[in-house]
């Protein structure tokens, strides 16, 4: 069944007059739509914590559950201290009210560990006892503090662990209760974030100035990053609304062609929020600002292209009214084309089993939508309020603008010169083809913010301390029988295991059960060095956790569970790298099993959440944007009646595609959450400008019977159009060059290149393709 356009372009025309009939009820109901859309985006809720990203079902959360259950919350923040005379009376004093403050005043917190009550074990009588190497009242005399720096340096694991080799730096471990899962009713933010924004708030007070606190842990990063981006995204999005403002006044010399665009792309930002506050459902605000981006874009465009006919009518016959209506009818059908299949495109992103990436595809589809209505709808409202007014008398001279003319003349000379288009076309593909070979996958906040970012600075100066790593990973074993954590072949299998871990240029140090044991074992053989190591005797291990639980130890309880069965190891990290990352999780796991074959091995914690969320938006990228592509030409096939037009109309748009995939592989630009998005998103654009100039070039040949004719007629009058869309779009987008966050910048040149070229494309390939393959049908 092949489509009549004519009388789909007739019903539009009836659409818009209706509209204009009842144009105050629908501007009433309209505001009363903003108004409670407004109040339910104030409901939004945040929620940056990485964890829930993953659906329910996915190993990785079950997995992480799981381990949770066993062993408590994975979530910990770091402060590390410095102070070129730590172990003085001032700096000690000063490092126990930081601690007791800490304990008093953050939320949700489970445990604090530092010099100030560590757990130091020595041997008496007894046996052994566990003490804390900073007494009750701190010392004055400098004898006396110099035997507890002495104490603190006795052991050189203990010393590792909590203390730089010059003495200058200490660690403050915090460990929190599990969160609540059910918190949407009772905080406005993620327990996560008010964590680590908890900690902050407590750190960065004057009074600890000295001790030069900073803090890392996931958050706290949460926490900074929210905060943040709040006012980044914010900054850049009223940079990209003024400088399109300005282009939009430029290009269309038109209060209404510039008020139409912002108050429609403004509505449909708010009509999506809105939902999403009514739903209640927590957000990341990293991807906040992504739906209205193509919000304002997709506004720009729909309401350029009607306001484009209408202004180029309303000159040529000065009827207000007659030009709405000529300009619904001519491109009504357009935009609703265009909208469905951009809508398309950005619900690809369902594929990928990530939330995240579900809600930016899902929630950017819904701003789509309501863009299209609300422009359908406020654009003939709004340009009827006015005036008629008499013949432009350049229009009824040339009938033209100047841009038209230029755009008629270009159009000849691309159908007069198609072997060198084609040619040059060909070669740049085969370019960009060898560019996406290229493209990686890597999550690294180095590549994909920047160290320019304040906390991502911070986060990476800390992990290349002595003391401080980046993130971690931890590796928990399920053993066949309870009790046999205690076996010496387990442990010494744990400390291979470890030493395996310990193998990757990314791992720095490691934590579990073993530096306990050993730590027993030397206390009780006179604190000699070299007893510290796991005894041959399950018996004596037995012993040694028996008196160390006598004692009054606690952390071990973090390394094993009650039945000691279970068995973590925590292994932290300098750096991270995707690629690496998953070699070293493969390795680590097989060489687990191999020593431990009758043991559940799992790899949980932040690094190995990012890993596989890579995989699935590297995997998922691939899928959704086939299956975007795939629906497009069937959705094209069947609008334009032939196979042949929906096959044809997909070359062109493959590419921004290429050149976006191009431009990522030979920069070096990786692929992760914050890319994945792009292609889909200009691939909908790009569709957006090719549906206009086939919609249009195929009513021109039903009027004309002639390719040529049909094409120029086109170039001019949609041409228009598309020049002012890519380029008001594209200003729009070079705005996120004046960003620090390196996603952003990557989001402004490739959005712009990938407009640019579909522009390219669609003026340079489209019309030759239809001349050469005669997508329409004979001439007459």
């Amino acid at each position: 069944m092949i489509l009549n356009i004519e009388k789909i372009n007739a019903g539009f025309e009836r659409l818009a007059h209706h509209i204009l009939k009842l144009r105050w009820l629908y501007l009433l109901l309209f505001v009363a739509t903003i108004i409670a859309c407004m109040y339910g985006s104030t409901l939004i809720k945040i929620d940056t914590s990485n964890e829930n990203s993953f659906l329910e079902s996915d190993s990785i959360k079950i997995q992480t559950d799981q381990f949770e259950e066993i062993f408590g919350n994975d979530q910990y923040v770091i402060v590390l201290l410095e102070n070129e005379d730590l172990f003085s009376h001032e700096s000690l004093t000063l490092l126990r009210k930081l601690h007791n403050e800490l304990v008093d005043s953050v939320v949700f917190v489970e445990r604090i560990t530092s010099i100030n009550d560590l757990e130091f074990t020595v041997g008496d009588e007894y046996g052994m006892v566990i003490e804390q190497i900073i007494p009750e009242v701190i010392p004055t005399d400098p004898n006396e503090l110099s035997q507890i720096k002495e104490k603190a340096f006795s052991k050189e694991s203990f010393r590792k662990r909590f203390i730089s080799s010059d003495g200058t730096q200490t660690l403050l471990t915090i460990k929190f209760a599990p969160f609540p899962e059910d918190w949407q009713g009772e905080y406005e933010t993620s327990p996560d974030e008010l964590a680590g924004e908890s900690v902050l708030n407590v750190i960065s007070q004057a009074k600890y100035e000295q001790l030069n606190p900073r803090s890392i842990g996931m958050p706290v990063i949460n926490h900074e990053k929210r905060e943040y981006f709040a006012v980044e995204s914010s900054r850049v999005m009223g940079m990209a609304i003024l400088l399109a403002i300005i282009i939009l006044i430029i290009a269309l010399r038109s209060v209404w062609g510039v008020v139409v665009p912002i108050i429609s792309a403004i509505s449909s930002m708010l009509v999506v929020y809105g939902v999403v506050g009514f739903i209640g459902k927590p957000v990341d605000n990293m991807v906040l600002s992504f739906p209205f981006l193509i919000g304002f874009a997709v506004s720009i465009a729909y309401s350029i292209h009607l306001f484009s006919f209408y202004k180029r009518h309303f000159r040529q016959h000065g009827q207000r009214r007659e030009a709405i209506i000529y300009s619904f009818g001519e491109v009504g059908w357009g935009v609703l084309f265009t909208a469905l299949t951009t809508i398309t495109a950005l619900l690809s992103a369902l594929f990928i089993p990530v939330k995240t990436v579900r809600f930016m595809g899902l929630s950017t589809a819904g701003i789509v939508a309501a863009t299209f209505i609300i422009v359908m709808i406020l654009t003939p409202v709004l340009l009827s309020f006015g005036k008629n007014k008499k013949q432009h008398p350049k229009y009824l001279k040339n009938k033209h603008s100047k841009l038209e003319g230029r755009l008629y003349k270009l159009g000849n000379w691309i159908l007069d010169n198609p072997k060198k288009i084609v040619f040059s076309y060909l070669v740049i593909i085969g370019f960009l083809i060898w560019g996406v070979s290229l493209i990686s996958v890597d999550t690294n906040p180095k590549k994909t913010i920047g160290t320019k970012v304040p906390y991502v600075k911070n986060l990476f100066e800390l992990a290349q301390t002595e003391l401080g790593s980046l993130y971690s990973y931890e590796v928990m074993i399920e053993l066949p029988e309870a009790g046999m954590a205690k076996e010496p072949e387990v442990l010494h299998k744990l400390e291979s295991l470890e030493a395996k871990a310990l193998e990757s240029n990314m791992a720095k140090k490691t934590n579990s059960i073993l530096d306990v044991v050993k730590d027993m074992n030397q206390v009780l053989n006179e604190d000699n060095p070299d007893h510290y190591k796991i005894p041959d005797s399950r018996n004596l291990v037995a012993q040694l956790l028996l008196l160390y639980e006598n004692a009054g130890g606690t952390e071990s309880e973090y390394w094993v569970d009650y039945d000691y069965k279970y068995l973590r190891l925590s292994v932290h990290l300098n750096d991270m790298q995707v690629k690496q990352m998953t070699d070293d999780f493969n390795e680590v796991v097989q060489y687990a099993k191999e020593l431990f074959p009758d043991s559940d091995i799992n790899i949980v914690g932040t690094i190995p959440q990012f890993i596989k969320m890579i995989g699935y938006i590297a995997h998922g990228q691939i899928v959704s944007f086939g299956i975007a592509m795939l629906i497009i030409a069937i959705l094209m096939m069947i609008v334009f009646g032939s196979v042949k037009t929906g096959l044809i109309a997909l070359i062109p748009n493959l590419t921004p595609a290429l050149v976006i995939g191009g431009i990522m592989g030979f920069s070096g630009v990786p692929l992760d959450s914050s890319t994945v998005l792009i292609m889909p998103m200009i691939l909908g654009l790009a569709v957006d400008d090719t549906i206009h100039f086939i919609n249009h070039s195929k009513l021109e040949f039903l009027r004309t019977r002639n390719y040529r004719e049909s094409i120029l007629r086109s170039i001019r009058s949609v041409g228009v159009a598309l020049v002012f869309t890519t380029l008001v779009l594209s200003a729009n987008f070079l705005t996120y060059l004046t960003s620090e966050v390196k996603f952003y910048f990557f989001l402004g040149i490739l959005a712009v290149s990938g407009m640019l070229s579909a522009l390219i494309a669609d003026f340079f390939v489209t019309p030759l393709l239809f001349k050469r393959f005669k997508v329409f049908g004979e001439e007459k």
